[in-house]
């Protein structure tokens, strides 16, 4: 989950990464939001970026690849890119909003909890009809042996 407190970790980071991006690319990004990325980094936090490791094995905060996304979304990618993502997006949208609606549809929450009166009705049947065989011990069956003997 994104978290607001790690921000400042991941501008530094981008702005890390960003210094090894091919000057084209950079070109790309207006100056106002490298500044904002440059104001709200945190400065004492260290993070290295190895160029001979790829973009995923680096370690980076998932607030970092929330920051990219955003980039690459609104000034790297061509239209064709946008759309697959946008596309992309709604698909994954939609999908959570329908396992949503399977899960808190209000059919479904009583006629789950009929299910589970009904279940603990049964175990509770099933509980008071089940015989269990009292064996006594030894030592209570001389007992009662000898009761028997002396009563008589």
């Amino acid at each position: 989950m994104i978290e607001v407190s790690n921000f400042p970790n991941a501008y530094k980071e981008v702005y890390t990464i960003l210094k090894y991006v091919d000057e084209d690319d950079l070109k790309l990004i207006p100056q106002d939001f490298k500044d904002t990325i440059k104001a709200r980094m945190n400065k004492e936090y260290e993070f290295e970026y190895d160029v001979n490791r790829s973009f995923k094995d680096q370690g980076i905060l998932r607030e970092t690849k929330a920051i990219f996304s955003y980039v690459f979304l609104n000034y790297w990618a061509n239209e064709e890119q946008k759309r697959a993502i946008n596309a992309q997006y709604r698909k994954d949208l939609e999908k959570a909003e329908q396992e949503k609606r399977e899960i808190y549809n209000p059919n479904n929450i009583f006629k789950n909890k009929e299910e589970k009166e009904e279940s603990i009705q049964n175990k509770q049947i099933v509980q008071e009809t089940a015989m269990v065989e009292y064996k006594e011990d030894i030592i209570t069956r001389i007992k009662n042996w000898f009761k028997v003997l002396f009563r008589r």
